[in-house]
């Protein structure tokens, strides 16, 4: 299945602090008031600052959406899911963020912020198409060994790293994820129709889901817009791996990137294989289906069509159906 890119309107989502209310943050954090600050524009979540200080190191700000705007079950409390995440990464690979300060009392400001260290580069997908065909290759062999360091940190249960020893299997994390989607939906009296048939052939293929036993952890945007490099010379290289807020404890599978996006031999040759049992093959499915339902819910917020992801659901279900022995259900009379 392959990934769609499309335009958001994050106008109202992403809403810019006030000048006092950045000097007010960064003297809270440090103790001293920046020279000057610059609103990033490449995020579509997070409202996103570079600051300069004086006497201090270049920071970066990230300050969550505030609370008057419309945020999914799956998209609660992200910048502190990625706090603790952060404390794990870093233990890996000096190309993830640091966590500076960080503050979730909204006694500042009613949002959560976190501020992070700077880490210098140009994101890869806004120069990939500037680079020949070895540098980006040579980048994606770069990230593999990343990508299977984190893929190897073990959590001691599934789903979010906020809600410790929430599930014991994967398919409660997963059943539970996939209906919070379906019942956004239908709160938003969008058509849950496949969303719910979805969520039927995910139940029923529970003890697949199962065949996972030890959670690992799973960066859950690892695509080219969160990655930082550096051109030298005409040499390249990974500099940063950002925006770690959507991981969660699973299995390698579920890596978005691993079912959207087309990813050449060299990282698969580094990374290693992944698994093509029919048991992973029926969990791959779900993980497109997920993604497709997060895709239609994301349509109606930002007002974009959402005609491609829900033909990608159709055909996720039709698939599990085929994976699962079952018979295509005729529509109701």
């Amino acid at each position: 299945m392959k990934y769609v890119a499309v335009n958001r309107d994050t106008r109202s989502f992403q809403l810019p602090l006030s000048d006092i209310q950045i000097q007010r943050l960064t003297q809270n954090a440090f103790g001293e008031m920046p020279l000057s600050w610059q609103l990033m524009t490449t995020g579509k979540f997070n409202t996103s600052y570079r600051i300069e200080f004086a006497h201090l190191p270049t920071c970066i700000l990230r300050v969550a959406p505030s609370s008057d705007v419309v945020l999914f079950r799956h998209e609660k409390l992200l910048l502190r899911r990625e706090n603790l995440v952060q404390q794990q990464l870093n233990k890996i690979s000096d190309k993830v963020p640091v966590n500076l300060y960080a503050d979730f009392s909204q006694e500042l400001i009613a949002r959560n912020y976190v501020f992070q260290n700077c880490l210098e580069g140009e994101l890869w997908d806004a120069v990939k198409c500037d680079l020949t065909a070895d540098q980006n290759d040579h980048l994606w062999r770069s990230l593999a060994p990343i990508v299977r360091a984190i893929h190897q940190l073990e959590g001691e249960s599934f789903g979010s790293p906020l809600l410790k020893g929430n599930y014991q299997c994967w398919s409660d994390a997963v059943i539970d994820w996939v209906a919070g989607m379906v019942t956004d939906m239908q709160r938003y009296r969008l058509n849950s129709t496949d969303a719910q048939r979805f969520l039927e052939l995910v139940i029923l293929g529970r003890g697949l889901l199962d065949d996972v036993k030890r959670p690992t952890l799973v960066h859950g945007d690892l695509w080219q817009k969160n990655i930082l490099i550096t051109r030298h010379h005409g040499e390249v290289q990974i500099s940063g791996i950002l925006d770690a807020e959507r991981a969660f404890w699973g299995e390698p599978l579920a890596e978005w990137i691993f079912s959207f996006l087309e990813i050449p031999p060299g990282f698969w040759g580094i990374y290693g294989a992944l698994p093509k049992d029919h048991s992973a093959v029926f969990r791959k499915s779900v993980y497109e289906g997920r993604g497709a339902l997060q895709l239609c819910l994301e349509a109606w917020r930002f007002n974009f069509d959402s005609g491609f992801a829900e033909k990608n659901l159709h055909q996720v279900i039709r698939k599990l159906e085929r994976q699962l022995g079952l018979k295509k259900l005729e529509p109701a009379a």
